[in-house]
């Protein structure tokens, strides 16, 4: 199970650094919108904002859209961006 180490979940656009653990170990750490917008790791499992978690199974469906959004807003504008495209 892999945790995302934040204070709250919602604020993750404030944070310039994460670290992701799993059991314990790093997995990922680095600034926020690097590592929340890599591919590699399974988001599925995170306890990550729905807009975050909604953007990367747009991308995982075959999508063009960016995954390192940090708020609300960036996500809507992606949307918005892919529905024009």
């Amino acid at each position: 199970m892999y945790q995302l180490l934040a204070s709250a979940m919602e604020k993750l656009g404030n944070l310039e650094r994460v670290a992701l653990l799993d059991q314990g170990r790093l997995k990922a750490w680095g600034p926020t919108r690097k590592v929340l917008g890599r591919d590699d790791l399974p988001y599925g499992d995170l306890l990550l904002p729905d807009y975050m978690k909604l953007l990367h199974n747009l991308k995982m469906r075959g999508l063009p859209i960016n995954t390192g959004v940090l708020t609300v807003e960036e996500a809507a504008g992606e949307i918005d961006r892919l529905l024009k495209a």
